[in-house]
């Protein structure tokens, strides 16, 4: 149980850059995940849960959901890389652009979880109950944790670690400026 939920986030991990190209923010995905199980998992310790099979299998599921959070805040952190420069920015305009889409997408998916926790058996009701938990934790820290931290510890354009992005990964600046200039009214 506890391999597959360290198969699981590295596997997010690995997603996360595979997608960002870049090394920093999967790392910052990486903390973001780790935080969202320690919380879950404090949660269940808070209200006597006992941890068994089931709710290892919904915590793994819960890095998957977690992660797509991030994943999505992250890839708008990197394609705002073209027009603005400082991660503040950068992280800001992020979490405008899919801030709302991220709390719509967690809340039809508490609305979906619900009528688990109406049924008779226990394990139905167990199982909505943590979704319901994990999205709402998952939402929370991808606006609360980890749209900060990408706002403060967010790589520049390049990125911190640019020898190991993957080739035409980094934004092409000059062409942007380019772009922008032609597209400018002459005098």
């Amino acid at each position: 149980t506890v391999s597959g939920l360290i198969i699981s986030i590295t596997s997010s991990v690995a997603i996360a850059f595979i997608f960002t190209r870049d090394l920093a923010l999967a790392g910052l995905t990486f903390a973001n995940l780790v935080f969202i199980v320690v919380s879950l998992l404090g949660l269940f310790w808070s209200m006597n849960w006992c941890i068994g099979a089931m709710e290892m299998i919904t915590i793994t599921i819960l890095v998957g959901l977690s992660c797509d959070f991030c994943l999505h805040l992250a890839m708008a952190y990197v394609q705002k890389g073209h027009v603005l420069r400082k991660a503040s920015e950068r992280g800001l305009a992020s979490l405008r652009e899919l801030g709302g889409p991220i709390v719509a997408s967690a809340a039809t998916t508490c609305l979906a979880c619900f009528p688990m926790t109406l049924c008779t058996i226990q394990l139905f009701v167990r199982v909505g109950s943590v979704l319901i938990l994990c999205m709402i934790l998952s939402v929370m820290t991808g606006i609360f944790v980890f749209s900060p931290m990408l706002m403060t510890f967010g790589p520049p354009n390049g990125g911190y670690f640019p020898w190991l992005r993957i080739s035409g990964a980094a934004p092409n600046h000059a062409a942007a400026k380019s772009h922008s200039s032609s597209s400018a009214p002459s005098e």
